[in-house]
């Protein structure tokens, strides 16, 4: 189960906004202005979805909340995969 939240939430969450937003831009210039944010989300979901497979994913118990563990994802390169997240998240903000 922890395997199949950390696929969507950090595997998919990066792409999917991203492109449904350009997919409803009225025009093909607003569309084009998109692509960074999905060229972006997709490659942090990629990275992600890589590190979940390829090392083992734990969930425990700590203060009342689940928290989840991957090698992959917790080291020292994971702050700047955390910005093109958030970056290709921001673009719903108009």
């Amino acid at each position: 189960m922890a395997a199949a939240y950390m696929l969507f939430a950090q595997g998919l969450l990066p792409f999917l906004p991203a492109a449904k937003r350009a997919d409803f831009e009225p025009d093909v210039k607003s569309r084009r202005r998109m692509l960074p944010f999905v060229v972006v989300g997709g490659a942090t979901g990629l990275y992600v979805l890589w590190a979940l497979a390829a090392y083992p994913t734990q969930a425990y118990i700590q203060e009342n909340s689940i928290a989840y563990l991957n090698q992959g994802t917790n080291h020292r390169r994971w702050p700047f995969f955390m910005c093109s997240q958030h970056a290709a998240l921001c673009c719903f903000q108009r």
